[in-house]
């Protein structure tokens, strides 16, 4: 008998508070509230009104893409006249003030990616790690830190200044703690003093090669010969070796090649002598200018050949490598190089190019080869 009672009690109690609150609300905020409910009524127009399923019981406006004015950020914009017309004030002093346009939605959009990563909500931004996690696309999540625990791979610290690689050279149970170690680094400088740590069992890279792979494609006009210009793209590949046998491709950035001066880089094998910091004109890019010096091709006569950023906004070389990609990106691809040869001085780094459909034009006698265009 006294289940039935307590039971019977709880739902009196519900149905009073429901009443109290709904009579709590003031008449404006009751038609605020409907107004809000109606606004997802497709019949609306007809004088037709069925009972309409919200979340928040018409608290919220839960439907968008209604109005000819919106808000987006802190702007009141006219999707159709296409300006701003007035800033939005939010009374931050107000605890009780509704939340506006899409405040609340930015914590209810998940993942385009979600089904990618399984183990993770599709409402979690990198990882819930900002620390050590960074998203510049909005893609997925990258790593700032990269070590297999089996000690079989290549671990890479990235930042503005720094930029190391090293091979775990120890295997089993203490593989296994050190990348336990690595993986709890959140920032540049706790995975640098990881590798200060560590650095007895941390090796540094002995040799480095790069490869240049792609197509070239006829291109508008003809060089100083008559010939048919072309232009080469495709991308520079950077990888690093151990003194066991173990290497890692580590870099792979956007690259091109020609129309300029007398057409893409011929195929063959090259040596990158050395790297100097650069402002020369069409070596800078980003703001980030450097060359890295290639042996010349005797048997065509190409000399003065490159690798360097390409000039933005020009596309295109005179013959050397030019780099397509950001500033981030240059500098870690000068930082590679430069910290090879600071290792390894008296060490060249062999470069291969490989472009499909290449002229291989030669220089004639007398020709000049422009460098940096």
């Amino acid at each position: 008998m006294k289940k039935p009672l307590i039971i019977f009690l709880l739902l009196l109690i519900s149905s009073f508070l429901f009443a109290q609150e709904k009579d709590s609300l003031t008449q404006a905020e009751k038609e605020r509230r409907e107004q809000n409910i109606q606004a997802g009524n497709p019949f609306k127009k007809y004088g037709y009104t069925p009972k309409i399923a919200t979340l928040s019981k018409g608290k919220y406006l839960e439907w968008h893409d209604l109005d000819s004015i919106v808000i987006i950020g802190s702007v009141y914009y006219n999707t159709k006249s296409k300006k701003i017309i007035d800033f939005v004030e939010r009374d931050m002093t107000n605890p009780d003030a509704q939340p506006l346009s899409d405040i609340r939605g930015r914590w209810i959009s998940p993942d385009p990616l979600a089904e990618e990563f399984p183990d993770w909500s599709p409402y979690a931004f990198v990882y819930n790690n900002p620390l050590r996690f960074v998203d510049p696309t909005g893609m997925a999540g990258e790593d700032i830190i990269y070590l297999n625990a089996s000690g079989q791979e290549i671990h890479r610290v990235t930042s503005n200044q720094v930029f190391e690689v090293h091979r775990v050279s120890v295997g089993g149970m203490a593989g296994l703690a050190i990348g336990a170690a690595a993986s709890t680094s959140q920032t540049v400088q706790q995975a640098q003093t990881f590798n200060e740590v560590f650095a007895s069992v941390l090796d540094t890279p002995s040799s480095m090669s790069m490869s240049f792979t792609g197509e070239a494609n006829a291109f508008s006009g003809t060089d100083s010969q008559g010939r048919d210009r072309f232009f080469a793209e495709g991308t520079l590949s950077i990888s690093v070796g151990f003194d066991n046998g173990v290497s890692s491709e580590i870099i792979q950035e956007g690259a091109n090649s020609g129309p300029y001066g007398f057409g893409p880089i011929p195929n063959g094998s090259y040596e990158a002598t050395g790297i100097t910091n650069t402002s020369e004109s069409g070596m800078v890019r980003n703001g980030v200018g450097f060359k890295v010096f290639l042996t010349d091709n005797e048997s065509l006569n190409r000399n003065q050949l490159r690798i360097h950023p390409d000039q933005t906004p020009s596309t295109g070389t005179a013959g050397c490598i030019g780099l397509t990609c950001g500033a981030n990106s240059l500098r870690e691809v000068r930082g590679q190089i430069q910290n090879h040869f600071n290792n390894n001085p008296a060490t060249n780094i062999p470069v291969n190019v490989s472009i499909t459909n290449n002229p291989n034009y030669d220089r004639p006698k007398g020709g000049t080869q422009n460098s940096g265009e």
